[in-house]
């Protein structure tokens, strides 16, 4: 994801976001959570403000809810916030939900203990990290996952663009996350480096968990014409079972305020 997409995209997707793609996304938030558990204690954590960034549905909040009593999770998107407000588990009842950018949340300065988010954009640019960095206390943590830059499914976005003649999708460098960690005053910065199967039954359902992200920003190719661009990507990574069986790669961010 990048910081431009707009808000109305997620608006206009969120129920067939929270059915197709979510579900695929909760083991990329359980890395947030156990770097998290790793960096803090659970009796600490347990007393610690939190905040969470791009929070979406709720694929990272209702993990990371469980262990924390002070919870305030964020999104650009209030469809989506709303589908996420709808978890029924007791934890859940804790959360307070708002509306926030993530390069100008608005959030009060020094009122995080922790800041989290898997797969939002505050990484994306010095501007949105350091407002993390003003919404933690001296000390707190930031803990977040994003993509990395070598990768299957990477690999048949970008063969489907260039059959599309679509610009190639904006690629996460992971030296420069690390060094824009440093550069808005950050310490103890790491950045790990994770890969993860993915494995769709077939390649329609893989179109129908690409058709929940909604149509390429700024018009262009038809519906039609993405998913036929993305059958004939999708070709090579295609097993004897008709399987669709790609790879993710993904980066943990930890750092200190």
């Amino acid at each position: 994801m990048t910081v431009a997409t707009p808000a109305h995209t997620y608006d206009e997707v969120a129920a067939d976001y929270d059915r197709l793609i979510r579900p695929k996304y909760e083991p990329i938030a359980a890395l947030v959570v156990d770097r998290l558990a790793e960096l803090v204690d659970a009796v600490e954590l347990a007393a610690s403000d939190v905040v969470e960034l791009s929070a979406g549905t709720g694929a990272l909040t209702h993990q990371l809810a469980l262990r924390v009593s002070s919870y305030l999770a964020t999104d650009i998107s209030e469809p989506m916030m709303a589908i996420g407000q709808q978890c029924p588990a007791p934890a859940c009842r804790r959360v307070r939900w708002q509306r926030a950018d993530v390069e100008q949340s608005g959030l009060p300065s020094g009122s995080a203990d922790v800041v989290v988010s898997s797969l939002g954009q505050c990484q994306d640019t010095d501007r949105a990290l350091a407002d993390t960095l003003r919404v933690l206390r001296p000390g707190g943590r930031l803990v977040a996952t994003t993509w990395g830059d070598s990768y299957a499914e990477l690999a048949l976005l970008q063969d489907a663009r260039a059959r599309l003649g679509v610009q190639p999708r904006p690629v996460t460098d992971p030296k420069e996350v690390r060094s824009r960690l440093r550069r808005v005053g950050y310490r103890e910065v790491t950045v790990s480096d994770v890969w993860m199967p993915v494995v769709h039954r077939s390649v329609p359902d893989y179109l129908a968990y690409r058709g929940a992200f909604g149509q390429l920003p700024g018009g262009g190719p038809t519906p039609a014409e993405v998913e036929r661009a993305l059958s004939e990507a999708a070709r090579p990574y295609v097993d004897r079972a008709g399987r669709l069986v790609l790879d993710w790669h993904l980066l943990v961010l930890a750092a200190r305020g």
